[in-house]
């Protein structure tokens, strides 16, 4: 008995201390975090920049999960990630984090959901073999003090972490970065023909247009000035007033176009803005001319078909897709792929100032080819391996550094603006700027919405914005899933026989399998005969 009941001890007291190790394993979890994760870009873990945000966060920041309960498959497995993301956040925030899920329905907190507008959406529900619509709320809010940041409806767990940094750094910045752009040259309008990319930055920045004949200056407090697809010259005021705000450590996108093109009419039409020999002071400026590659991204044509008139898609090779990125720039880190649409090389002969840096971190493939004068945009051209002439053509490139002022020594152009008593020779010369940045790109309609083809495009538009404003955090994050991997450029032969052994090469292998067999069944008989 005393060797029966020494052995129920012992056993009880094993169990009690598995359970102590389970509970303390399950309080260290909480707030120790590690993960695994063997996927492409770490799709499923977070970010340095998502982890540093965490450890920075100063206050607490709750986030109100307004999510349905028995969600109907795929959306119960969003909710199923979407917890475990949010836990992989708390702990690395160090509880300073806290979410909670909340059913609107059985709660009774409707009408708070939707005051944060998050709103009802209507999924399809498998439910005793009958397709049902059902009612479901599938939104989260961030609040910190007396801010907000709603993600009304989480379909999908695609770039969710980018989303969750996004709402949580807006809700504890300070104060909103402010972007401006410039107007007055045919630049396409952001709330008409840029929708996309203003409703991208809206997210994060607050856009500001910029008249610069109506300036003095241009506001120095801005965190960077974006020059889109300009369709006309720019006064050597409205240069000025550029150089000036770049000679004060402004920062600048140039993504210009130098022809405007019309696929319908066949028309490409030479662009000269003037802001050409403004960059090239700097280090890099735009070729007029327009750039073919042999690798290149479909667009759909109309073609007569007998009475018909049928919708192909044929490769456009002033649509080129580029895949010749620099690895080491942040810009282009974790992008596979690019289109561009109808975009110019730079000029990589000028001359680069003793303090400046220039990375060139966009190029065409080793088959390309550029063309100027009068251009044939006719997307039946055919084109022979010939043509291609040329390789690995720069088409983007960040500039760093002191810049030289490009009116240094130059009398200052006349003022355009309204105020008559502005005196604009009164303003202090500037030889240089301290250390600044830039951004140039032979392509400036690639991100209207009539052009923005991919995912891709916006990413690197976006991407090239914060490295502007030096707001590299969230560059890594949005660039995670962002992978097209297109095939490599094959000759038509190797096509061909690829083609010819995919159709003939499996009915062949079962014939020849078939016919061993035989033979060695036909061989095993004799030999028992």
């Amino acid at each position: 008995m005393a060797a029966g009941l020494k052995s129920k001890v012992s056993a009880s007291t094993s169990v009690l201390i598995v359970a102590a190790i389970l509970l303390v394993l399950n309080l260290i979890s909480v707030n120790v975090f590690s993960r695994a994760d063997l996927t492409d870009n770490d799709i499923y873990s977070l970010s340095d920049a998502s982890k540093e945000l965490m450890r920075g966060l100063a206050d607490r920041v709750v986030a109100k999960c307004f999510f349905t309960e028995d969600l109907p498959p795929p959306y119960n497995q969003n909710a199923r990630y979407l917890k475990d993301q949010l836990a992989e956040y708390r702990a690395y925030s160090g509880g300073r984090l806290q979410f909670e899920f909340i059913d609107p329905a059985l709660a009774g907190k409707e009408e708070e959901a939707q005051s944060y507008r998050i709103p009802p959406v209507q999924v399809n529900a498998y439910e005793s073999d009958r397709l049902e619509i059902k009612k479901v709320y599938m939104g989260l809010v961030f609040l910190h003090e007396d801010k907000n940041e709603v993600l009304p409806v989480v379909q999908t767990t695609a770039g969710l972490e980018y989303e969750i940094t996004r709402a949580i750094k807006k809700v504890t910045q300070t104060a909103t970065p402010r972007i401006g752009y410039i107007t007055g040259h045919g630049e396409p309008e952001p709330n008409q023909n840029l929708k996309s990319v203003s409703q991208a930055l809206s997210r994060e920045y607050d856009l500001e247009p910029i008249n610069l004949a109506q300036l003095q200056q241009i506001p120095a407090d801005l965190s960077a000035v974006l020059v889109v697809s300009p369709k006309s010259r720019f006064s050597d005021w409205e240069l000025y007033l550029l150089d000036r705000y770049i000679a004060g450590g402004g920062r600048v996108g140039m993504f210009l176009d130098r022809y405007d093109c019309d696929l319908q009419n066949n028309s490409a039409t030479e662009i000269a803005s003037g802001l050409e020999d403004l960059i090239r002071t700097y280090g890099v400026s735009v070729n007029s001319d327009l750039v073919l590659d042999a690798r290149s991204s479909r667009i759909t044509v109309q073609q007569q078909s007998g009475y018909f008139k049928v919708q192909n898609m044929i490769e456009f090779r002033f649509f080129p897709l580029i895949t010749g990125f620099d690895e080491e720039n942040i810009i282009v880190k974790g992008l596979d792929a690019l289109t561009f649409t109808f975009v110019s090389s730079l000029d990589t002969t000028v001359a680069v100032p003793p303090a400046v840096e220039r990375d060139v971190f966009a190029r065409t493939s080793e088959m390309a080819a550029t063309e100027s004068g009068q251009i044939d945009l006719n997307p039946f051209r055919r084109f022979t391996r010939a043509d291609f002439d040329r390789k690995y053509v720069p088409l983007a490139a960040t500039l760093r550094g002191e810049f030289p002022s490009y009116f240094d020594g130059k009398p200052v152009p006349q003022y355009t603006g309204p105020d008559s008593t502005f005196n604009p020779s009164a303003l202090p010369a500037v030889a240089k700027s301290p250390d600044t940045r830039m951004v140039v790109v032979g392509d400036g309609d690639f991100v209207d919405d009539r052009n923005l083809g991919s995912e891709a495009s916006l990413v690197f538009f976006m991407n090239a914005i914060d490295w502007l404003s030096q707001d590299e955090g969230l560059i890594s994050i949005r660039s995670k899933r962002i992978n097209v991997r297109p095939l490599a450029e094959v000759s038509d032969g190797t096509k061909a026989v690829t083609k010819y052994l995919n159709i003939l090469g499996m009915p062949l292998l079962v014939i020849v399998f078939g016919v061993a067999n035989w033979q060695i069944r036909r061989s095993a008989k004799k030999r028992h005969v």
